[in-house]
């Protein structure tokens, strides 16, 4: 029972560390299409949130098996690289999807790879390669050890932490409005208060269940 509920909030916390990225894909669908004058249905609007997961594709598999042991070591892979994934997935996005779902490919996928640098999360993402040296945005990359995740989830996630509370509140207020924006201000309020809801359930159950 133990190993079936830490498994659980594992998942649970992963969820936690994806959620400002989706909530902010729903929101780009959602202002685009009001700005754009196009309609769209309520998968497109969710399908935003999994275009600005698109970098974290090529562990996701490994990380839900438990399997995936280090944070800083995906953010070497090519599908972290933002002058390579960035045209590639906005050209892919035109080819079978046209122009207003090419930008909002782009945006975000340029949020996502925003959210993965320094001074925005508390990762620190290789922009390019200049002279021998890995940049950010705002100049040459420091490198860090890697952080195990579950001691990563432990910290920051399962538990209220500024890095807990500050994306779980943007990311609420996000999804809100996106989700408000074409079906109601009810409906987007609600889905705030069950984003919270389970937080602090995940939060209490962290707390509560047995250490070793």
């Amino acid at each position: 029972m133990k190993a079936r509920l830490e498994k659980l909030l594992f998942e649970a916390g992963i969820g936690m560390a994806l959620f400002l990225d989706f909530a902010v894909g729903v929101l780009i669908v959602a202002a685009m299409s009001v700005t754009c004058g196009v309609e769209v249905q309520v998968w497109q609007v969710l399908s935003g949130g999994i275009r600005a997961l698109v970098p974290d594709f090529d562990i996701a598999w490994q990380i839900f098996r438990g399997k995936y042991e280090g944070l800083e070591e995906h953010h070497t892979t090519w599908m972290h690289r933002p002058l390579f994934l960035l045209p590639v997935a906005t050209f892919a996005s035109w080819w079978f999807e046209g122009t207003f779902w090419a930008i909002v490919t782009f945006l975000c996928v340029f949020w996502h790879f925003v959210h993965d640098t320094k001074g925005f999360g508390d990762d620190d993402l290789t922009w390019f390669r200049w002279r021998g040296k890995e940049w950010s945005l705002f100049g040459p990359r420091d490198r860090w050890s890697p952080i195990p995740l579950e001691h990563w989830l432990k910290t920051k996630w399962l538990v209220p932490s500024n890095r807990s509370l500050w994306e779980i509140a943007i990311g609420s207020v996000a999804l809100a409005i996106g989700i408000g924006i074409h079906y109601g201000v009810q409906i987007g309020l609600l889905l705030a208060a069950l984003v919270w809801g389970g937080t602090i359930i995940v939060w209490l159950t962290h707390h509560f269940i047995p250490k070793k």
